[in-house]
Formats: structure tokens, sequence, C-alpha cells
């Protein structure tokens, strides 16, 4: 029976070393190791003095061999034995050590999150809040047991609570961060706008541990961006309203310069009153397109051309099977400031085109080109018709519209080149600065 019991004693410490090796931090297989050892070492000792006595046949030095075999064996066992310990001590230090840390770690952050001057919350890995801090519990009003698990809840406004809860239920699963804004009671009865933050937070070994949120109070905030939301509203009224007038007392005084025209016999007067009421109506134009925008601030310059063109050619009676209009524009968003003198040039060149390039009922195209490139803005006005004479300077005319027009361009700090082969095309370039256009592609 002790035979039996001390193989099956060391059997059980070749099986512990086995098992220590998948598992060699852990305690456990050191107290095991201990154990078996203390075992085997009494079970020998017990076989020492178990052993048949030597019979007559069995010589004096083949005893002493197997003690002495045996006393090693035991020596071995005791050391092995205070080894096992001090690595066992070493190993429930470290561990209590590492337990201590935790605990000044654990106590360090509920006392930072307790004295915080914003609102923290946190939550375990099933959405259930189990901490809040001092600063929600002061603002609620309530205790820590009426907040836990969805607790919190009951302070949130009854109109943000289900988006408040899917929010939150959302993140969760996917475990992301996430910001959302809802309403909270505070202790008097009133409810404040609270902005809301959480992050998931995780173990030393990355496994999820839950959630850490921070709150603030943002009513000042939204008050005020109400405050500024309704001031911008009055402001795009007002400024439409000013659009509404101005483009109304253009009318009015396009309208006048009309009416004065009938009384006018002399051509070349009628033809400055004519030209006048054009470029009146061009920037009318403008304030109206300005007026039915969404963007008070910039124009839809394309379809303001089309606008444009399209008025004078009802106002010069253009027959357009005779006289085709070609407008190849991109859509692009002026400023007022570069939308006007734009528009005037237009109606300049278009206005010139439709005077003298197709006398006598002359047969023709006219083309606009617009679009940019490289930060410049390129707009082309093109005709096929009889063109300019060869010794024509554009500094030195005496014409007035395209002396404006030279005058505009240099207003937008641009560059103006005519070409005379095959009609008249009038290129101008501009540069696309801040301090000259406020544009943007649409």
């Amino acid at each position: 029976m002790e035979l039996c019991m001390f193989a099956i004693a060391f059997d059980t410490s070749y099986l512990i070393e086995v098992w220590t090796l998948w598992h060699p931090s852990s305690w456990l297989s050191s107290f095991l190791k201990i154990l078996t050892a203390m075992v085997s070492a009494v079970i020998a000792v017990r076989f020492v003095f178990l052993l048949p006595k030597p019979s007559t046949s069995t010589t004096l030095s083949q005893l002493e061999e197997a003690r002495n075999e045996l006393e090693a064996q035991f020596q071995q066992q005791i050391a092995d034995l205070i080894e096992l310990n001090k690595s066992l001590q070493v190993e429930i230090t470290e561990y209590k050590q590492r337990e201590i840390l935790l605990q000044e770690s654990e106590a360090r952050f509920r006392l930072i999150a307790y004295t915080a001057p914003i609102m923290i919350w946190v939550s375990d890995i099933d959405k259930l809040c189990n901490y809040f801090n001092k600063v929600w519990l002061e603002f609620t009003g309530r205790t820590i047991e009426q907040e836990i698990g969805r607790g919190w809840l009951q302070s949130v406004h009854p109109d943000d609570r289900e988006r408040c809860f899917l929010t939150r239920t959302k993140a969760f699963d996917a475990r992301q961060s996430f910001k959302m804004e809802y309403r909270l009671r505070q202790k008097d009865g009133e409810y404040r706008w609270i902005l809301d933050t959480g992050i998931p937070h995780y173990t030393e070994n990355h496994t999820f541990a839950g959630y850490i949120g921070s709150c603030v109070d943002i009513t000042e905030h939204k008050q005020a961006q109400e405050q500024i939301q309704a001031s911008l509203l009055e402001k795009d009224v007002l400024l439409k309203e000013i659009y509404h007038r101005v483009k109304n007392n253009l009318q009015v005084i396009s309208s006048l310069l009309n009416l004065q025209s009938e009384y006018i016999k002399d051509k070349d007067d009628l033809e400055i009153f004519q030209q006048s009421q054009m470029r009146i109506e061009s920037m009318a134009l403008i304030h109206q397109k300005l007026y039915q925008s969404q963007d008070l601030a910039r124009i839809d310059f394309s379809e303001y051309i089309r606008d444009l063109v399209a008025s004078l050619f009802s106002s010069y009676e253009v027959n357009t099977n005779v006289i085709s209009l070609i407008v190849n524009v991109e859509r692009i968003l002026l400023s007022l400031d570069a939308a006007i003198p734009c528009g005037l040039i237009i109606t300049e060149l278009v206005s010139n085109s439709l005077k003298y390039a197709f006398p006598k009922g002359g047969t023709g195209e006219i083309s606009i080109q617009l679009h940019t490139e490289n930060n410049i803005l390129n707009l082309t006005v093109r005709d096929n018709g009889i063109g300019l004479p060869s010794e024509f300077d554009l500094k030195n005319t005496t014409s007035l519209g395209l002396q404006l027009v030279d005058a505009l361009t240099n207003q937008l700090s641009g560059d103006i080149k005519i070409n005379y082969n095959d009609g008249v095309e009038v290129k101008i370039v501009f540069p696309l600065l801040e301090k000259n256009l406020n544009w943007r592609k649409k």
C-alpha cells in the first residue's frame, strides 16, 4: 500500500510539472508543487522505515546504497520545496502589490470623477449605469440608488428620452463614441440642455469594460444660437426687402427714361437714353435674382446671363431665326460686387453686337462663354458680324460703351483682349481673388 502511494505521489509530481509548463505564472501551480513535494517526502520517509530487514543473502553495502539513494531524493525534494516556497512568496507579493495599485488607481479615479466640475457617469458592459459623480447627483437632486441602471432616464425630458436611449444603445452595440444633446431636469424642476459625450473604455488586455461619459450644460449656448438664428433671419428678411426696393427703384428709373425718350427727337440722344435704360435694367435684374435667391450674398450668374441676354434680344426686337444665340456658361455663384460689373460688361458687348455687327438685317450668331481655369474666370463674347476697323484702339475709342467695358474690367483687376478676325471676339479674364470675387462653384 505504501509503495502504491509513493508511486502515485511521484507520478503526480510529474503531472504537476507538465501542467505548470502551461501555467507558469499561476500561484496555484506553486502551491500544488509544494503540496505534492510534501506528500512525496512523507511517503519516502515512511517507505524507508517499512523496508524489509536485510536477509542473509543481502549485503550491507546494497542496503547502504539504497538508503543513500533515498536520502538524496529526499534532500532534493526538500530543496525543491524551499525554492517553490520562495517563488510562491514572490508571486503572492507581486499579486498583492498589483491589487493595491489597482485599488489606489480606482480610488484616485473615483475621487477625481466625484470632485470634477462636470457631470460624469460610468456604465458596465450591459449598458447599465453603475456610477454618477457628485455634480450629476447635485444637478438632478437624486440619489445614486435612484440613478443607477436606467433610473437616470427619468430625469431626461419625455420628448428626448427615446432618442437619447436609442443613441446610446446604437453606440454601445457598435463600440463607438457618441455625442448627443438632450434636456435634463434639474432638482428645481427646470429642464436644461445637456451635451453628453460617451467613450468606450477597455481593460489592460483590451477587453470591453463599458463606457465613461461626461455632460456639460449648454443651455446658454443653445439660447445664444437661437438668438443668432433669429437675428440672421431678421437680417435676411431686411436684406431681401432692400434688394426688392432697389430693384423697384431701378425699374422706376428705367420707366421714367422710357417715358422721357418718347419726347426725344434726336436719334443720338434717343440712343443714349435707351442704352442707359438697358444698363439700369441689367442692374435691376441682379437685385431681382438676389431677392429670389436662397443665398442673399451670391447670385447664380449662369442663370442671370441667360435672362439678361433674353431681355436684350427682346429690347432690340431681334428675330432669333436671323441672329442666333449660343450660351455656354458654367454654373458659378458671384457676389454682388462682381456680378454687377460683369453684367454691365455683357450688356455693353451684346448691345454693340446687336446694333453694329449685322447691318441691314444680316444673319449671324452671338455666343457667350464663361468658365474657370486655374483660378481664373474667363468671359468671352463673340459675334461673326462685320467686325471692327483695323485701326481700332480700345484705349482711344470714343464709344462710351467700350470705355465702360474697359473701366469695369480694370475695376475687377482683369485683362481684356479683342480679336478682329471673322467678326469680333472679346476675351476678359478675372483673377479669382477674395478681394475681387466672392465666388464658388455649385
